[in-house]
């Protein structure tokens, strides 16, 4: 974090806050310790009545998406949740738990609200912590997805559809004014509550046309955010990707030419075609079917190499077109075990545009055909 940076807090505008553990280390690596700080988390939004939006919970370090407290200013807060976390984590540790300082992005508008939210859920996919959004249980994601509950009140759609089934309503609270002069005039008019349900954003509102302007500027926010679920939603889904654990078998070639080419014994070019049968896999949600594959090789003595296209046809219909190199021991003329490298080139239907790469090892069954195990990533836009 650069020194001399300026925070602009009690804007009125959300924050975006990113704060990292000592020299990096994941002292958040375990589910107990991500919990603890969830724990934490907790404690501080209704202490310091602010609105938690969105949060990831990394084994290094922690990304918020909140609102400005009601309480005391936003760094007070922050520094009440750093501590209680240190305090519980850390107590026989002789280095600091956090970094000392943590950054601080302002929130103005609508589509800086979408991107931070979902790069919030992504983080752990981008880090290759997890293959989906929802498989990090430290995050909001999974409210966003289906309202689980979860640690931290989030707020959003699910939230108020909560609150609106309970009969919960915004109390009017109104703050005592510091001149007492002023005081003497409203005497009447004003109404103090001391004790009001835990709503947020704003869980009052006062005849002030400022107070006013900013509960309903928070009202706007929170009614964006059914949308903001569906867009995040979508972004997960529109960049669905993840790793590929799959299994074929090979039955001996239905059609296969080879060439000896005479320079020396057991020297050949080699042609064929191979229909092979998905045993395992799926793609984005989508079983494996079958494949057919026409390879090119060459073959000297008990060993071949060579090149091969794969059109493979997915259970409801969609193709997708790799590419492959091999390697391979043979016996009699039979494969005995080999590996490939694959790519994928194209794809139709749901798979256009797919982006996938993997490699696969082989061994021969007793009647002669191969069985393939392959493992892999891929991405579908």
């Amino acid at each position: 974090m650069p020194w001399g940076l300026k925070r602009f807090q009690q804007t009125g505008n959300l924050h975006f806050l990113t704060f990292s553990c000592y020299k990096r280390r994941p002292n958040l690596g375990t589910p107990k310790s991500r919990s603890t700080f969830e724990t934490a988390l907790e404690r501080v939004r209704k202490q310091y009545e602010l609105c938690v939006y969105g949060y990831v919970v990394m084994p290094e370090h922690v990304h918020l998406l909140v609102s400005e407290p009601e309480r005391g200013p936003l760094a007070k807060a922050m520094q009440s949740l750093k501590q209680g976390v240190a305090r519980r984590l850390a107590l026989r540790a002789t280095d600091s738990f956090w970094l000392e300082r943590y950054y601080d992005f302002n929130v103005w508008n609508h589509s800086k609200f979408v991107e931070k939210l979902c790069y919030i859920h992504r983080n752990p996919v981008e880090r290759g912590l997890v293959e989906r959004p929802e498989d990090w249980a430290w995050s909001s994601f999974r409210h966003y997805l289906n309202g689980d509950p979860g640690t931290v009140e989030i707020e959003s759609h699910w939230t108020v559809r909560k609150r609106e089934r309970a009969g919960i309503s915004p109390t009017v609270r109104v703050r005592p004014p510091e001149n007492p002069a002023q005081a003497k005039l409203e005497r009447g008019t004003q109404r103090y509550v001391s004790s009001f349900p835990k709503i947020c954003p704003l869980a009052w509102y006062s005849s002030s046309p400022v107070a006013r302007r900013s509960y309903f500027r928070r009202i706007r926010m929170r009614r964006l955010l059914l949308v903001v679920g569906a867009v995040c939603l979508c972004a997960s889904l529109a960049l669905a990707q993840g790793k590929t654990s799959n299994a074929w078998t090979c039955p001996k070639p239905a059609d296969a030419h080879s060439i000896e080419i005479g320079d020396k014994p057991g020297h050949a070019y080699s042609i064929d075609q191979i229909t092979c049968t998905s045993t395992k896999g799926e793609i984005a949600g989508v079983r494996e079917k079958e494949g057919t594959g026409t390879e090119f090789a060459e073959v000297t003595g008990n060993s071949m190499k060579g090149h091969g296209v794969f059109v493979e046809t997915m259970a409801n219909g969609d193709k997708i077109h790799f590419v492959y190199q091999f390697t391979a021991t043979t016996k009699d003329g039979q494969m005995q075990s080999g590996s490939n490298k694959y790519q994928a080139t194209s794809g139709a239907g749901k798979f256009k545009g797919i982006k996938s790469s993997g490699t696969c090892t082989g061994t021969a069954a007793a009647d002669g055909s191969v069985n393939w195990s392959c493992t892999g990533t891929y991405s579908v836009p």
